[in-house]
């Protein structure tokens, strides 16, 4: 299938081990103009966005530990 474009969204986010803010951008693709594609890209995102953040650094320390 082609892509007709993309849902883009940002939120800030804070390290669960540092508590350093980051900004977490994410965009999911959208394959057809309807509405029910539309609230499933947007389920996507929001579930994308509200996951788990670690940041790099942490995530060397404890890969290295």
């Amino acid at each position: 299938m082609k892509k007709i474009g993309y849902l883009k969204a940002e939120k800030k986010v804070f390290c669960e081990v540092c508590s350093s803010s980051y900004k977490r951008k994410m965009s999911v693709a959208i394959y057809k103009n309807t509405l029910e594609e539309k609230e499933e890209a947007k389920k996507k995102l929001f579930e994308k966005l509200s996951e788990e953040y670690i940041c790099r650094i942490c995530k060397s320390i404890i890969e290295t530990a």
